[in-house]
């Protein structure tokens, strides 16, 4: 017997509809390998590793990309990145090799972008022929060789003072205006943000506001700090501390990009003083994701993938419903809303409680009583028992 949610009398013509798109929409689907979300935006997509390093007398450069390479091209690891080492990187090479392989990357695919070596406090980097190199310019290169936008960039930099590209004026953000950008150009060199401006686009170009869909970036410190270069032995601190992270958290199959992230911050600050900080857009979907790769293409935990079942009493003011969660799902959640607010508030309106397993999934029961609007979107969220999002799948009603 399935529990029930009462509706308002408004709701009720809603009944039938939002039966059929929940059912067609999540009931028994099984995601695809190009919908399981980890490192990678679309494992089935081209994805691009760019590594540059420009030592400038720095002894751990030479390490940080030599290992890198290792680790991108390990199967063992099975990142899903097509990796290329640009090492001593001038000013000339970092701009075309940019924009040559951020144009090979796939409509749906990632490009993980990283760089060791020397930083100014203005954000920008010291190139192997000595010249500052700012964001701005690097994203203008990467926007001209592109007709669409990335689907997911993500920025690694191991430099001093690289903090700055993540926060203040010089943080990577899709919302601003043209005209701020540019002032901000104006009063700081190498400004990260006013890289995007319209201005910089080159006649044709789609939208400077679309140069990405999603976007992490990590930095070795924050932008008034230093960062610690360990030597020929280790590598740059931050590299060598998420080097690190990553071989630990290859023993966890569920690892998320967000424990990846707060678990190199710990590492970082612990040994070398310095704490890197991040940036993610949207953040909820991208930090979310899983590390790894899952077995099968699987999103979420073993057994499958959220379903959502419904079944209508089109005789009453009520309508019945159950959700059936992969194993290990630790709560269930029905969120009025759209899927990407619902999941960066992690919101939940109305819980339902764990039932008896059936099969390889668990069957959770609606716990209270919800009203539903001509029209509503609503959004069914699986927790894992860290509260981070498993999985999540949207509705709407529509009135006959």
């Amino acid at each position: 017997m399935l529990s029930t949610i009462r509706l308002s009398s408004k709701a009720r013509a809603l009944l039938a509809s939002v039966a059929v798109l929940a059912t067609s929409t999540a009931c028994g689907e099984k995601k695809s390998a190009a919908d399981a979300k980890d490192l990678v935006a679309d494992r089935n997509g081209k994805n691009i590793a760019l590594i540059f390093g420009a030592s400038n007398g720095l002894e751990g450069v030479a390490t940080d990309l030599a290992e890198l390479e290792k680790l991108f091209k390990s199967s063992d690891y099975n990142l899903g990145f097509e990796a290329h080492v640009v090492p001593e990187a001038t000013e000339a090479m970092i701009l075309s090799e940019s924009a040559k392989w951020a144009k090979e990357v796939g409509n749906n695919g990632t490009l993980f972008w990283y760089f060791s070596g020397h930083g100014a406090e203005s954000g920008t980097i010291y190139t192997a022929d000595q010249n500052l190199l700012g964001w701005r310019d690097i994203a203008k290169a990467i926007k001209k060789a592109r007709s669409t936008p990335l689907k997911r960039l993500m920025v690694l930099e191991d430099s001093c003072f690289s903090g700055a590209i993540v926060d203040g004026q010089q943080s990577i953000s899709n919302s601003y205006s043209a005209a701020a950008a540019k002032k901000q150009a104006d009063a700081a060199a190498g400004n990260i943000k006013a890289a995007f401006a319209a201005e910089n686009a080159p006649s044709g170009a789609y939208d400077a506001a679309t140069l990405y869909e999603q976007i992490m970036i990590l930095s070795a410190s924050r932008k008034t700090e230093t960062s610690a270069d360990a030597g020929a032995g280790q590598g740059g601190g931050f590299t060598y501390s998420f080097r690190t992270v990553l071989k630990s958290l290859k023993a966890k199959p569920d690892a998320k990009i967000r424990d990846f992230i707060t678990e190199t911050q710990d590492e970082t600050a612990a040994n070398f003083q310095h704490t890197p900080q991040y940036r993610a857009e949207p953040e909820a979907l991208v930090l979310d994701d899983f590390l790894w790769k899952r077995p099968g293409g699987a999103v979420g935990a073993t057994g499958g993938t959220l379903m959502l079942a419904l079944g209508a009493d089109l005789g009453g003011d009520k309508f019945t419903a159950a959700i059936a969660a992969p194993q290990g799902t630790a709560k269930v959640g029905l969120c009025v809303g759209a899927k990407l607010a619902c999941t960066d508030a992690k919101k939940v309106d109305l819980v339902f409680g764990a039932g008896a397993a059936r099969g390889d999934h668990l069957v959770f029961r609606s716990t209270g009583n919800i009203a539903l609007t001509d029209g509503a979107t609503l959004t069914l969220l699986a927790f894992k028992a860290d509260g981070s999002i498993a999985d999540a799948v949207t509705v709407q009603s529509k009135k006959h």
